[in-house]
């Protein structure tokens, strides 16, 4: 067994896999549906340039259309990507931590001095909640880092993974809540939250309307950038579980 095998001591019933396998499939189907849309953009802006009269305008119309169209596309496309990214990635966590839970701690045992440890023990290994000093607060991401840290997992998991989760779940929920076209004041709040957080530039990009943020989709640099984290993901668990269950560490073929 390699490593990252081990990970199927916590998530014995997710395969992981076989998931991760169909969405990097339908993500290519993607991919070739938006390459061949992009080279039907090009060619008919290319008849129109070497065209004049109606035969120009009638180009420039399906060359209008055909954009139109790409739009709506690429929103669909990036709703389908986050559709099934955010909710592996949910999954993975929430069934990592309750088989950390049974297999690797005994009820009356806790990994560490942390506050989470202070709660019920329905409460402390759901990760959709996070505890400070306002008490309990669904928080996906916070509680995902908060067990993390809590467990020792962290230490395992990609450098960059909380700011990965903030805006794969913050994009899924505005998609999800508000469909393609958020309401104005949702897309300019939300385009600010970007700029404010620092968050990478080549991850999210939108189209404009009137120079203002009009649809906004994951990039495709983001969207592979969130499948290689789901396989670290998986390579972090099996690790952890080798280190905490004291099983020799064997090296990836």
């Amino acid at each position: 067994m390699s490593t990252r095998d081990f990970a199927c001591v916590v998530l014995p019933d997710l395969d992981y896999d076989a998931q991760l396998i169909s969405i990097r499939h339908l993500l290519r189907i993607h991919e070739n549906v938006d390459n061949d849309l992009d080279r039907e953009i090009k060619e008919i802006e290319e008849f129109a340039r070497k065209n004049k009269g109606s035969r120009n305008m009638q180009a420039l119309f399906e060359w209008e259309e055909r954009l139109h169209t790409s739009i709506y596309q690429s929103a669909a496309h990036s709703m389908s990507a986050v559709g099934m990214l955010a909710p592996l990635i949910e999954s993975i966590f929430d069934q990592a931590f309750r088989g950390i839970h049974k297999n690797l701690f005994t009820e009356k045992q806790n990994p560490s001095s942390h506050i989470r440890w202070e709660q019920s023990d329905a409460d402390k290994w759901n990760c959709h909640f996070a505890w400070g000093k306002s008490g309990r607060k669904e928080d996906l991401v916070r509680g995902i880092m908060q067990l993390s840290e809590a467990t020792g997992l962290k230490a395992f998991l990609p450098h960059d993974i909380e700011l990965v989760l903030k805006v794969l779940f913050a994009y899924r929920n505005k998609m999800f809540h508000c469909g393609f076209e958020w309401p104005v004041e949702e897309r300019s709040r939300f385009w600010n939250r970007i700029q404010n957080e620092s968050w990478p530039t080549n991850w999210l990009e939108k189209s404009t309307s009137g120079g203002e943020p009009w649809i906004i989709y994951l990039s495709g640099e983001f969207i592979q950038h969130c499948v290689k984290t789901i396989e670290l993901i998986i390579d972090s668990l099996g690790k952890f579980v080798c280190e905490k269950s004291g099983l020799s560490k064997q090296s990836d073929s």
